[in-house]
């Protein structure tokens, strides 16, 4: 699974690759850094986004514009901030996240999501 991490804190990105533990880890300070790494398809490997909404002013739109294209519509996504964050996103945009975590997180709680996802993606959807 290749990881991209949005998000202009720097603390915040380096917390996320030492959670995840994964070894192919992109880190970018807006949304529109990371739109170009995304629409470049690596292989065939599950893509992974972890974006922070308290420092991505712009995070809805990201998402949006993710899962309105053919080309990272299949991207996951999990969503870092706080409550009021989340219960202000349009419905569809709530939809499109695969996870969120409120802050503040622990790595084990952002671990745990990803595992879950990961294991979702090798067994496919479940019928």
């Amino acid at each position: 699974m290749i990881v991209y991490i949005v998000s202009s804190n720097t603390a915040f990105a380096e917390a996320v690759e030492t959670a995840l533990k994964m070894d192919a880890v992109g880190v970018y300070e807006s949304a529109s850094d990371v739109i170009g790494a995304l629409t470049v398809r690596e292989g065939l490997k599950a893509r992974l986004l972890v974006i922070d909404f308290t420092t991505i002013p712009d995070a809805a739109r990201l998402i949006d514009f993710l899962k309105s294209s053919a080309l990272t519509r299949d991207v996951l996504v999990v969503a870092t901030g706080d409550r009021d964050q989340f219960a202000a996103l349009h419905a569809n945009t709530r939809d499109a996240i695969a996870g969120v975590i409120h802050v503040p997180f622990t790595a084990e709680q952002l671990a745990g999501v990803v595992a879950e996802l990961r294991e979702r993606h090798r067994h496919g959807p479940s019928t």
